[in-house]
């Protein structure tokens, strides 16, 4: 199943006893996923699982939905600017559908719009942050995509 298959599949444009009985079998996935979500939330929240904090302030561009929100465009913006006041940007991504540790398509589209800022992409935002400001020396850390990541501590939430 494609991408678009599978979107057909979930909005519900895809009809049939089979569709049907697959978007209530993802339906019933959902709410497993959604128990474990809520437990590793709750893990933060009580201090049970650590937040790493960076030396500099970190601005967190996310949602909760997936794709064509805006927030590529919205992270360019914020490094732009900090560029503009004189601090110096660095942008961590998870680098999700990246190649063979190659770029991937926000990868690409940050370094055309923000010519010479650093991106590092791992999945590992905590180290990738400790890289930008020790090896690096970045003043502000910008995170494409980076709501539903906890482990590293954020000065501001733009949703």
């Amino acid at each position: 199943m494609n991408e678009a298959e599978f979107r057909a599949l979930v909005s519900g444009a895809k009809r049939g006893v089979g569709a049907a009985l697959l978007r209530a079998g993802l339906r019933g996935l959902s709410f497993g996923y959604l128990a474990g979500i809520s437990v590793r939330n709750r893990l933060f929240d009580w201090g049970l699982k650590s937040v790493h904090n960076a030396e500099v302030p970190v601005v967190s561009v996310g949602n909760i939905t997936t794709g064509g929100t805006g927030k590529t465009p919205m992270v360019a913006f914020l490094v732009n600017w900090f560029r503009e006041q004189g601090v110096t940007p660095a942008i961590l991504s998870r680098g999700y559908r990246a190649v063979d540790g190659g770029a991937n398509d926000e990868k690409l589209v940050l370094d055309q719009l923000c010519p010479g800022v650093l991106h590092l992409q791992d999945p590992d935002r905590v180290a990738s942050a400790q890289k930008a400001v020790k090896e690096y020396q970045g003043q502000v850390l910008v995170l494409d995509d980076g709501f539903q990541h906890r482990r590293l501590g954020r000065s501001l939430d733009l949703v």
